[in-house]
């Protein structure tokens, strides 16, 4: 499962104490992450490796200054849009829906952009497979009931 950019979208710009986590400069476009999605896919289908994609989750509620900004979530919003439609992964895992539609993890739990890590280990928890009978899942779905043992 591909489930990578919401650093690449956020440090950009983004201060810890006196200095950048990125250069403000090395913004990453919606493009950018398109690429480097592509060659992760493309290495694993020539390695006989399914690929599934996951959208990056919401990160509004990061309090790290300069994280987030209008600018950082139309990019988010673009890359998920691709993710969701291109039809380049062999599944999606729609994370950013389950999190707006659920919201299983509270807004002031598990803060920052890692809080997927938290939400990963809660779906793995779950059997089988729930998420599907909500259509959350592409067409081309990451897995079926009684596929999660």
């Amino acid at each position: 499962m591909l489930l990578e950019g919401v650093n690449d979208i956020g440090f950009p710009g983004a201060k810890l104490g006196e200095g950048y986590l990125a250069d403000p400069a090395d913004v990453r476009t919606p493009e950018d992450l398109v690429d480097a999605y592509r060659q992760s896919i493309s290495r694993a289908h020539a390695r006989g490796v399914k690929m599934i994609g996951a959208t990056i989750t919401p990160f509004e509620d990061v309090v790290i200054p300069g994280y987030y900004s209008e600018s950082k979530e139309a990019v988010r919003q673009a890359v998920n849009k691709w993710i969701r439609t291109s039809g380049a992964f062999d599944g999606v895992i729609d994370f950013d829906a389950v999190l707006r539609a659920i919201r299983i993890i509270p807004a002031d739990c598990c803060r920052g952009p890692h809080r997927q890590t938290i939400f990963i280990l809660t779906m793995l928890a779950i059997r089988p497979c729930p998420m599907q009978s909500i259509s959350l899942f592409s067409s081309k779905t990451a897995c079926s009931p009684g596929s999660v043992k």
